[in-house]
């Protein structure tokens, strides 16, 4: 590998480098003019004063010539890290924009999932608490984004309102009843949805984000409220995922700064995970998502999907 030293180091290398020659030169011509016309000096009586000012004025001039190379060194360090940063904002953004895209051609596929998840969360409304919209027309609303023959009859604000309008009895005992909700009646396209689409690539970008990989907080500002839609949505097909693989569904799952230690070196022992990683990774950046976006926020998404609100 080739090294170069900055020109801003090298100029004031040269000059202590002519400065050293020159002064060598002078003393071998001094030595030599002295002798050869027989000249002798009695050093026992000899004024070193004169040489001890000359040598401080040369060693203050050395001293001035390194200390203009340490400022020019400093300014080649300070280019040469804003220059990487530069390069490494770059890189982040290449990276974001490669994650925009992947999660702009699974929008059609969260929505299948979320959307039936939400009829399912609607037709308990509708059969254990005559849930009905109070807006002005009581007819049904189909929604904006009909990609199914079978989508929520009623808009997100339409199932809240009722929801927050229940007491408080009602809403433990419908809490309980959302927790049910296995996806019985999902059709093999939702499903298919579910497992290829939506539950991969969340795993891969919250992976991803969780380790900085991507830049977190901006992956969460960008995708936290979506994330967190996928996840009350799936979270009962994670489970049962885990029993089908034999795993204890009521593991407690590390705090995200313990797991990320724990994780974040490849010479762990990270065996009792095997065969749970995208449901690890994804909840332990649910979490993420839950501490670091406004409780307000997270409890209005909660809310959309008949979860109970985080506690403040």
């Amino acid at each position: 590998m080739n090294f170069k030293l900055p020109k801003k180091i090298i100029l004031p290398i040269g000059v202590l480098a002519v400065v050293l020659i020159i002064a060598t030169i002078i003393s071998f011509i001094l030595i030599a003019y002295l002798g050869s016309n027989g000249m002798t000096f009695n050093l026992s009586s000899f004024n070193w004063e004169g040489v001890d000012g000359i040598t401080n004025i040369f060693m203050t001039v050395v001293t001035m010539v390194f200390l203009y190379g340490i400022i020019q060194a400093k300014e080649t360090h300070a280019e040469s890290a804003k220059a990487r940063k530069q390069a490494t904002n770059a890189s982040d953004a290449e990276v974001l924009r490669w994650a925009m895209d992947e999660m702009s051609k699974r929008k059609d596929h969260i929505r299948l999932v979320t959307d039936a998840y939400k009829e399912e969360l609607e037709n308990i409304l509708i059969k254990d608490y005559g849930f009905k919209s109070t807006s002005e027309s009581c007819e049904p609303k189909t929604h904006k984004y009909q990609l199914r023959k079978s989508s929520p009859k009623y808009t997100d604000q339409d199932r809240m309102n009722f929801i927050e309008s229940m007491k408080t009895n009602e809403k433990y005992e419908f809490y309980l009843k959302v927790e049910k909700i296995k996806g019985d009646e999902w059709n093999q396209e939702i499903k298919d949805a579910l497992h290829k689409e939506v539950s991969i690539i969340m795993q891969r970008m919250g992976y991803m984000a969780l380790f900085n990989l991507i830049s977190k907080q901006h992956f969460i500002n960008l995708w936290g409220p979506m994330f967190l839609a996928c996840w009350y949505s799936i979270e009962w097909y994670i489970k049962d995922e885990r029993e089908r693989l034999g795993e204890t569904p009521e593991k407690n799952i590390e705090e995200p700064a313990v797991f990320i230690d724990k994780f974040g070196s490849s010479d762990k022992d990270n065996r009792e995970y095997d065969g749970a990683f995208f449901r690890i990774y994804l909840e332990t950046f649910i979490r993420e998502c839950e501490s670091n976006l406004p409780k307000k926020l997270v409890n209005n998404e909660r809310l959309k999907f008949g979860r109970k609100p985080l506690s403040e």
